[in-house]
């Protein structure tokens, strides 16, 4: 009994923390989109396509740390 509580403890954890990737990632797409947009922006001013570039680094920085805790979700 007490080992399929612990399971259905685990399972919720998973799942919700699955939930928190997915909506993060979503919440920063239009970022990441609207940054590549700019950079790829042939009249854009070389500071602005600096920034974009920054801002796209650090959301694909986030997104892979995001992917990383899915392989640690999987230890335990």
């Amino acid at each position: 009994m007490f080992q399929s509580q612990i399971y259905k403890v685990k399972n919720n954890h998973y799942r919700q923390l699955s939930l928190l990737r997915h909506d993060v990632k979503g919440l920063l797409s239009p970022a990441l989109l609207q940054a590549d947009r700019i950079i790829l922006n042939k009249s854009a001013d070389k500071k602005i396509i600096q920034s974009a570039e920054s801002i796209a680094s650090s959301i694909e920085k986030t997104s892979d740390y995001l992917n990383a805790t899915k392989k640690i979700d999987n230890l335990f």
